[in-house]
């Protein structure tokens, strides 16, 4: 059963919602690999500069953010995605998000062991499935909260809200057993 504060919403951290903490990590790590990467295209892909220190540097914080990203994805994969899959809201705007995780990790591998051939093509992909990502996430995180808002909070006297949670408690609590 989810845990409820005093007005009968679910608590931050135990269903869908993310714990505000968790929630301000991630958002740190993907600006932080959002903000290094475009800073990187910038500087060397829309001005010509010549890869220096600075380049190195700059690319040392990206793939920095870049793993502290998948351990947030990895850490939002139990709960974030797995209830909000069942409870079935935004998966297609979370689908993508995912897909797009996974496709800059891919080229992102692409870049530094492909072949000259395909590295040239892994840069323009990862660069453009970056930029949409940037995108994507607010929009992802408004309509997650738009939904939000426009379901009714479920009362405790009624807690079967999705499929998931009525298999949950009929398997905590025999006497409640609900044929949601």
């Amino acid at each position: 059963m989810t845990r409820r504060d005093r007005r009968g919403q679910p608590l931050q951290g135990t269903g869908v919602r993310l714990h505000r903490w968790h929630y301000y990590a991630l958002l740190i790590a993907f600006l932080g690999v959002a903000i290094s990467g475009v800073l990187w295209s910038l500087l060397y892909d829309a001005l010509g500069r010549e890869p220096g220190d600075f380049s190195r540097t700059l690319m040392q914080w990206h793939g920095a953010f870049a793993m502290l990203s998948l351990l947030a994805i990895g850490a939002m994969l139990p709960q974030h995605v797995r209830f909000a899959w069942h409870a079935a809201r935004n998966r297609w705007s979370g689908t993508t998000m995912l897909l797009a995780a996974a496709a800059l990790v891919v080229t992102g591998y692409g870049l530094y062991y492909a072949d000259e051939s395909l590295r040239d093509w892994s840069k323009w992909i990862h660069l453009g499935i970056g930029i949409g990502a940037i995108a994507a996430l607010p929009l992802h995180i408004w309509l997650g909260r738009r939904r939000a808002r426009r379901e009714p909070a479920a009362s405790p006297a009624a807690p079967c809200a999705s499929t998931h949670q009525a298999v949950r408690i009929s398997r905590a609590h025999p006497s409640t057993r609900s044929t949601v």
